[in-house]
């Protein structure tokens, strides 16, 4: 798979299951404007996730420098996508740590 693919593939389940709970569009509103980097360990690819009030647009490029730069295994960032903890040794955030945990607990 591409990373286009693999990034629009990734928008539409964020988005999917973001619409679960219509509590977190405002929050997402909150987050508008910065530019979250995820990148996979292992991958040697980087996602660029920008919040918006209403979802979250998945992106294989970033025109603005991110804000903050998650990095985990994918086996991390699934646990943290199903509501689990993931140790401190599989996830680093780096930056703007405080969007970093608000998005974290969106997800």
């Amino acid at each position: 798979m591409t990373p286009a693919v693999i990034a629009a593939s990734l928008e539409t389940a964020l988005n999917l299951v973001l619409r679960l709970d219509p509590e977190m569009f405002p929050r997402l509103g909150a987050l508008s404007g910065h530019v979250i980097a995820i990148e996979p360990s292992g991958m040697a690819m980087t996602f660029y996730l920008l919040p918006k009030p209403d979802g979250i647009q998945v992106t294989g490029r970033a025109e603005a420098e991110p804000s903050v730069r998650i990095r985990a295994t994918p086996a991390a960032l699934f646990r943290q996508w199903r509501g689990q903890r993931a140790s401190g040794d599989e996830i680093a955030i780096e930056g703007d740590v405080g969007a970093g945990r608000e998005f974290q607990a969106i997800l």
